[in-house]
């Protein structure tokens, strides 16, 4: 037998763990405790793209809206670059946009993984 702190009834707890004769206690004490959960300051911020200074409690955010997230440099596309194909077969320059190319086409890195 135990003691529910909700309504002050003796109850058989069908768990170990039990503390509540039903569910109807357990929110009913629930909500007249305060939140374990502390709610960050208020911090006032510049928004690193447009100069903007805004509110926020999170320690991640650097812009006011999502527009100026996403013009952001940082954030902008990666300008296309002149590389050589590294198949010593082909050795021609072309022109990407992304960090892992090494060859001009599909057929020549087929052909410098065979060798």
């Amino acid at each position: 037998m135990a003691l529910c702190p909700g309504c002050g009834r003796m109850f058989e707890p069908y768990r170990s763990f039990q503390r509540y004769c039903s569910d109807r206690c357990r929110v009913k004490v629930e909500k007249r405790r305060p939140s374990r959960y502390k709610k960050k300051p208020t911090v006032r911020r510049e928004c690193k793209q447009c100069g903007a200074t805004f509110e926020t409690n999170d320690d991640k955010r650097h812009y006011c809206s999502n527009a100026c997230y996403a013009l952001h440099e940082a954030h902008r596309r990666k300008e296309s670059e002149v590389r050589r194909c590294m198949n010593p077969a082909c050795d021609k320059e072309f022109t990407t946009t992304h960090w892992a190319k090494r060859y001009c086409s599909e057929e020549c890195r087929k052909e410098a993984k065979k060798t």
